[in-house]
């Protein structure tokens, strides 16, 4: 396999702690912090588990959201990843959606060295969440 069958797949992931602080005196503003964890299924067939913390900033349903994601693999290979991008809630409902860019800023094990980036979108509903990826190495 090459290191670009890796920069392609779906994320599957549930909320296990989220955060939501109003801002003082700005009406319908808020920071919200998760902590994640779940499985990434690559294009190639591998699944890898994952866990990541992002920080979102909203302002009357839509925001900015950034974070960072290990995905691990049983034989301790690791992808450490940022990414960035935009959010927004879904009308009277507990969903958003959003899309975004994320880069590999680590690799180790099998991946060591290797560079990727591309283009992700994202469905939360509750506490689940879902994300397509997809980028070149």
């Amino acid at each position: 396999m090459s290191k670009s069958d890796f920069s392609k797949g779906r994320g599957f992931a549930q909320i296990i702690r989220q955060e939501t602080v109003p801002l003082e005196g700005q009406q319908n503003k808020s920071i919200e912090t998760q902590l994640w964890t779940g499985h990434v299924l690559f294009e190639n067939g591998e699944e890898w588990n994952t866990s990541g913390v992002d920080v979102t900033e909203m302002d009357n349903g839509k925001g900015t959201v950034r974070g960072n994601q290990v995905i691990t693999h049983r034989d301790g290979s690791t992808i450490t990843n940022s990414y960035t991008g935009t959010v927004k809630a879904v009308k009277n409902s507990n969903r958003f959606a959003g899309t975004g860019e994320w880069k590999w800023t680590s690799t180790t094990g099998r991946l060591a060295g290797a560079k990727a980036s591309g283009t992700f979108s994202f469905e939360q509903d509750g506490d689940k969440f879902t994300n397509v990826f997809s980028g070149t190495a």
